[in-house]
């Protein structure tokens, strides 16, 4: 089908059961992102829509909000079929309204560095993902996105200090998510 074309809209996919079915997953939002996806781009950004509108604070919130955030240049500068910008936003607006007013004590989230370079930070983001969707416990390299030519920056140098499982606390506190959704809505226009 005609990636423009008017659909019905995708069904919600079942999350991954394994860490290798997430990595296909994350390198199919990556490879849209990067304009080489063999598949129908409007389907992929859309199953992750109804995916993440099935549950926008259940325990793959994260990981769907983080694959919409991957697929944002997609959906904001590629040029989607019509009626992809619409549920997309929704969908966003839906998880920081969900997510955003909790408290929390931690004095930084993993989506600041996105607010100032997006473009920067997306290249590091599928990397995280895939560590977020590794069942694995305890694996938890690549989700410092700070870069290392960041030495000067004091809080760069409090997020590197930081244990896996403090960095992993840190993305999926609820202010994350919803620091992530309102990025990605930013950089799509919403």
């Amino acid at each position: 089908m005609d990636s423009n074309a008017s659909r019905t809209p995708a069904a919600p996919l079942p999350p991954p059961t394994t860490a290798d079915a997430w990595s296909a997953l994350v390198a199919d939002w990556d490879s849209l992102r990067h304009g080489y996806h063999l598949g129908d781009k409007d389907e992929a950004v859309l199953r992750c829509v109804h995916s993440l509108g099935a549950d926008v604070t259940g325990p793959h919130s994260l990981a769907w909000t983080l694959g919409l955030v991957v697929l944002s240049p997609y959906v904001g500068w590629g040029s989607p079929g019509p009626g992809i910008e619409a549920p997309v936003k929704d969908v966003l607006a839906a998880v920081a309204l969900a997510h955003e007013g909790h408290a929390c004590a931690h004095e930084r989230h993993p989506y600041e560095p996105f607010e100032e370079d997006m473009d920067l930070y997306l290249d590091r983001l599928p990397g995280a993902l895939e560590v977020l969707t590794d069942p694995e416990p305890g694996r938890s390299g690549g989700l410092d996105l700070q870069d290392d030519e960041d030495e000067h920056d004091s809080s760069a140098n409090e997020d590197s200090a930081l244990t896996g499982p403090e960095l992993l606390e840190r993305w999926h506190c609820p202010r994350n998510l919803a620091g992530f959704a309102g990025v990605a809505l930013d950089y799509i226009g919403g």
